[in-house]
């Protein structure tokens, strides 16, 4: 028998997953629906900013990345991603 999933992640914050290019929305819902599954702390993600940019914090990658805290319930930070456009990720 197969498991029912039920996705209960919240977008919250300024950004939406709507406002992102088009092209980046399905790549960062899919890792956020993997963060979320793979872990049941996560329960809200804060996109950082709607324009796809390089990373801050890992001047060697040289994709473009949107930046997404990963919360939970309560509003504190279970961890920081940074989502590619061609749905490859990395855990800040």
């Amino acid at each position: 028998m197969s498991q029912i999933f039920k996705r209960f992640i919240s977008y919250v914050g300024k950004v939406k997953l709507e406002q992102l290019p088009k092209t980046w929305q399905k790549p960062v819902d899919d890792v956020l629906t993997a963060a979320e599954e793979a872990d049941p702390n996560i329960k809200k993600a804060e996109i950082k900013g709607a324009n796809p940019h390089k990373s801050h914090s890992d001047p060697n990658d040289p994709l473009e990345v949107i930046s997404v805290r990963l919360l939970k319930e309560s509003g504190s930070r279970v961890d920081s991603i940074h989502i590619h456009e061609d749905g490859t990720s990395k855990r800040k």
